[in-house]
């Protein structure tokens, strides 16, 4: 349970955190700014709209006023039309001008030449014509009417207007108005509109959301059988322990120690304190601090467990960043709409004669006036974003922090499967430590000769020339120093004053003193293959006896 195994349990759990988190903000937030969207664009129509509304409703007044009033402007314009009949049929009148009528010679030829021309009249215009009629009946005041005929200069083209007028009356006043509305394809080759897209984005998200959560339900499922895997694994162990005497056999117990106290007091070689390269390979079961065969699986847990924390950085940093900038929109975005509209047309017609009566009924349909005040803002389509707080940053980040910190945990955890078993086999756990034993007494006896081969690798590297960018760094940057030592050609440790530097031409391998001991102050870099293998150098002795 503290192990891989435990981990993947708590995994599930962080994953869980990390949806109810940040993530739930981040949909909460993205959906606050897809409905301000929606909101603004509706806002932003609505206003528009009803600007529109606001700015045509006088001309809309007017056509109305002028459509309601078409009956009574049909009737007057017929009253006019009938009281016009009179006046035409005099103007038109041919009585009390015929030729029969005159009473000398000149007088019957202008009327036969009156006659000749009401035959052709399209030639003579309305005034010449009635001033030739106004001649021929002016019998009685034949001398007046030669000096001064009673029309006016004027009185034709005034009757020719009237006409055109009054017969322009008989029409009907309408108006039509013609629109034509064309769509265009959006941006995705569809035809739609605000409303269809916002309402599609919706969907989508909603979509999605139920995809994560149906992937978060399946996850749960699988997490229920987490158990099973811990079993399975404690099973798997327990069966390698039993049928692998080498399987998880490098701890240093109790009875591993109490065997090289007895050998001691029988004077036999012993193997404590352990040389340095091979502390390296062993595990002290009571030694607080992460030994070295242990780091390389706590680094590889570590990485492992990387892409989560990663995962939880990433998110919080990014939910941090959109309520900052969704809060600065909310704070800085406010806008207000303020539409003012007034006017006032009035047309006065004076005179009370029919035409006046006419003009006023048809002109003053113009005499409106309004005053109209839009007020709005965008305040319920700002995003209201929700910012986590301490509290839910803490909850989302602890299982993440009890996954690491179990990566930590997991070589202290990992030496107890070792102390769980040994209880329920003790004898067999005699022959594991006995065996581990004696193979390490067999590896001391041939140190030399099985480090040799790694030394010799080790030490090639060392005298290979370093990058010059190294050189430069090793020489300008203190704190890299470290990184950038030798190391010793045995154990690796970093390059000490107190290191051990081979005196021989082009070796000058390195060693640490506990290792320069080790190899009994002889470098197995130049010294000859036979040479280290002979009795004077080997470790190996007479008294090389397997423990018992």
């Amino acid at each position: 349970m503290l192990g891989k195994e435990g981990r993947l349990f708590l995994l599930g759990y962080a994953l869980a955190a990390i949806y109810e988190g940040p993530v739930t903000n981040l949909r909460y937030n993205l959906n606050e700014v897809v409905a301000s969207l929606g909101c603004t664009v509706e806002l932003q129509i609505n206003n528009s709209r009803a600007a529109w509304r606001v700015s045509t409703a006088p001309l809309r007044a007017v056509f109305k006023d002028l459509m309601g009033s078409k009956e009574s402007l049909r009737v007057k314009t017929k009253n006019i039309s009938n009281s016009f009949k009179d006046l035409d049929a005099q103007v038109n009148s041919e009585t009390d001008y015929t030729p029969e009528n005159a009473t000398s010679p000149e007088e019957a030829a202008q009327g036969a030449g009156t006659h000749q021309a009401m035959a052709s009249r399209h030639h003579l215009s309305t005034q010449k014509m009635y001033e030739l009629k106004t001649k021929l009946r002016c019998s009685t005041m034949e001398v007046w009417c030669r000096s001064r005929i009673p029309v006016e200069g004027n009185f034709g083209q005034t009757y020719d207007s009237v006409n055109q007028s009054i017969q322009s009356l008989d029409g009907e006043f309408s108006a039509t108005i013609d629109f034509k509305e064309e769509k265009q394809a959006g941006l995705l080759g569809h035809k739609t509109s605000w409303e269809h897209v916002s309402a599609g984005l919706r969907d989508y998200v909603r979509c999605q959301e139920a995809r994560l959560e149906w992937a978060l339900e399946l996850l749960h499922v699988l997490l229920s059988c987490t158990f099973l895997i811990v079993l399975h694994a404690s099973f798997s162990y327990m069966d390698s322990y039993n049928g692998d005497i080498r399987f998880d056999n490098i701890y240093i117990s109790t009875y591993f120690c109490q065997i090289d106290e007895r050998r001691k007091k029988l004077g036999k070689r012993t193997l404590l304190p352990l040389r340095k390269a091979e502390k390296r390979t062993v595990i002290f079961p009571y030694d607080p601090t992460i030994q070295a065969s242990e780091m390389r699986n706590v680094v590889k847990e570590l990485t492992e467990t990387l892409p989560v924390l990663l995962l939880l950085v990433v998110l919080c940093v990014l939910d941090w960043a959109l309520y900052s900038i969704f809060d600065t929109i909310r704070h800085n975005s406010f806008l207000q709409y303020s539409f003012h509209s007034s006017h006032k047309l009035e047309v006065k017609v004076g005179g009370d004669s029919m035409l006046a009566r006419l003009l006023r009924k048809t002109i003053g349909a113009l005499n409106t006036s309004s005053e109209t005040v839009v007020e709005s803002n965008n305040m319920p389509c700002l995003p209201q974003p929700v910012c986590l707080n301490a509290r839910a940053y803490l909850r989302t980040g602890l299982p993440t922090g009890l996954l690491v910190c179990l990566c930590l945990l997991q070589a202290f955890s990992y030496r107890l499967r070792r102390v769980v078993a040994a209880f329920y086999f003790p004898k067999r756990e005699k022959k594991r430590i006995l065996f581990f034993y004696n193979e390490l007494l067999r590896k001391r006896a041939a140190f030399t000769q099985l480090r040799r081969a790694a030394i010799l690798r080790r030490a090639q590297e060392q005298r290979a020339p370093r990058h010059h960018l190294v050189d430069i760094l090793y020489r300008r940057c203190p704190l890299l120093r470290y990184w950038l030592r030798r190391r010793c050609v045995v154990c690796q440790a970093p390059e000490t004053p107190d290191s051990y530097v081979c005196l021989t031409p082009d070796c000058e391998a390195v060693y640490c003193m506990s290792c320069w001991d080790d190899m009994r102050q002889r470098c197995p870099v130049c010294t000859s293959q036979e040479e280290l293998s002979s009795s004077a150098y080997s470790d190996s002795n007479d008294d090389t006896v397997y423990a018992e």
